[in-house]
């Protein structure tokens, strides 16, 4: 629940931060792409929460950073024509890549949620892209078993799961609303790069 709450706060935060006192930005880590890291330094009396921002997700890790605050508003940065730009934010636009990020990165375990036999729902995969996580609709008492086909790059790839399934399996979040992944790649909204490591390669 923690973890979606944090992926619904982000949406509202990835944003400048100007109104925070340029002392409490500190230096991480190497350059990338040409630009210093800042983590902001949360204070107060219940500042030491522990949360975590993940950046890139493999095939059996996340990538990102822990960090301890009051909430899990932004925390790291870039500076770009002297503003602090949200990371997330500094990805989405191309101002860093994420290969370059990576090395910078922790390794993180992934926690997905485990479909009930006894609900269909939307699962948390706890696989992310673009800041935004992946679901999974499954579950249920339907005994269906289900494969859904990506191509990308010409290449087929599949992801398979059991339940009362839809005419989608995988789903993102845009606006409060569950999108099928495959709609958000055939638009372009996604990379589907960044999808692979969760499918496997169909077989020839």
């Amino acid at each position: 629940m923690k973890k979606i709450l944090i992926s619904i706060l982000l949406l509202f935060t990835l944003v400048s931060c100007n109104d925070r006192n340029p002392e409490d930005f500190h230096v991480i880590g190497d350059e990338v792409d040409g630009y210093e890291i800042y983590e902001y330094e949360h204070k107060g009396l219940f500042c030491n929460t522990p949360y975590q921002i993940v950046y890139y997700s493999g095939e059996t890790y996340n990538y990102g950073f822990t960090f301890e605050g009051c909430s899990p508003a932004v925390t790291f940065f870039i500076l770009k024509d002297g503003d602090f730009l949200g990371l997330q934010e500094a990805i989405n636009q191309g101002v860093i890549s994420i290969e370059s990020l990576l090395p910078q990165l922790e390794q993180l375990e992934r926690e997905p949620e485990i479909a009930s036999s006894d609900e269909a729902d939307y699962y948390w995969l706890d696989f992310h892209i673009n800041g935004s996580v992946v679901y999974v609709y499954a579950g249920g008492e339907c005994d269906q078993q289900g494969t859904e086909t990506f191509i990308i790059n010409s290449v087929e790839y599949e992801y398979t799961a059991s339940g009362c399934l839809q005419d989608h399996i995988l789903y993102m979040q845009v606006d409060g609303e569950y999108i099928p992944v495959y709609d958000l790649l055939m638009s372009g909204q996604i990379n589907g790069e960044y999808l692979i490591p969760l499918l496997t390669e169909k077989p020839n």
